[in-house]
């Protein structure tokens, strides 16, 4: 039986928050049987959020990659959060693909809430080759 290795990367995804209930795309693929390691979140520009009750949970086709978040605990402009990871155990070393799919932002929207937010999620992985 030959050696398996994996290799890192690293991916950029730009997305720009709806302000109505959906998914928000960001033409960025990962294929199946990836393994998402971890994940970061920065505004590039000025965020305007007003009454923030409003959530989003950052995705893989269907599947959740970051716990859902209130827009409020975003970060503002210039500043970079860690999101966890929605990990099946505590000890899991990361969240399996078994599809490939782009990523997305599930937005759930409130009435009293809006955003004027682009946000870059930066996304590591690694692929078995």
């Amino acid at each position: 039986m030959a050696n398996t290795f994996s290799v890192g990367r690293h991916a950029q995804c730009s997305v720009t928050l709806a302000n109505s209930a959906g998914s928000v795309g960001s033409s960025v693929y990962f294929p199946a049987g990836a393994i998402i390691t971890g994940l970061t979140i920065s505004a590039p520009s000025a965020v305007t959020i007003t009454d923030a009750a409003a959530t989003v949970q950052p995705r893989i086709g269907s599947t959740p990659i970051g716990v859902t978040q209130s827009i409020s605990t975003l970060p503002a402009v210039s500043e970079a959060s860690t999101i966890n990871l929605v990990r099946a155990y505590p000890n899991d070393a990361g969240i399996y693909l078994a599809s490939s799919g782009e990523f997305n932002v599930s937005c759930q929207a409130s009435s009293v809430s809006s955003a004027t937010a682009s946000y870059n999620y930066y996304v590591d992985y690694i692929v078995p080759v």
